[in-house]
């Protein structure tokens, strides 16, 4: 596999991570909206779980996705890797998960109608 074969390849990987924390968020706020799971999370073990675990989620997606930025950081080409487009789409993906990653903390401290 050429360092270009092997860029895009990180490059895609890096987005399915992005997109697939996004999915994941989405998942939650619909499970959320129907009726018997929302009686599940609204339990306080769940709540507290919830709250334990999505750090840990969307850490790990920012360290994969950076990972994909250093692994790509081999030259390729004349202009060598594309760092300016590279930093910038890492950070952007970072932020993305950070922010979609909130949603599940932020509805576990909303206040609930019963």
């Amino acid at each position: 596999m050429s360092n270009s074969e092997m860029d895009k390849a990180l490059w895609d990987l890096a987005n399915a991570v992005t997109a697939f924390a996004i999915l994941q968020t989405i998942a939650f706020v619909y499970a959320t909206l129907q009726p018997e799971p929302a009686k599940l999370l609204a339990k306080p073990f769940s709540v507290r779980w919830i709250r334990r675990l999505t750090p840990v989620f969307a850490t790990s997606y920012v360290v994969a996705i950076w990972g994909c930025f250093l692994c790509s950081r081999v030259p390729t080409g004349p202009d060598g890797y594309h760092g300016r487009a590279w930093i910038l789409a890492t950070i952007g993906r970072s932020i993305v998960v950070v922010l979609i990653c909130l949603i599940p903390l932020l509805s576990t401290s909303a206040p609930r109608a019963d």
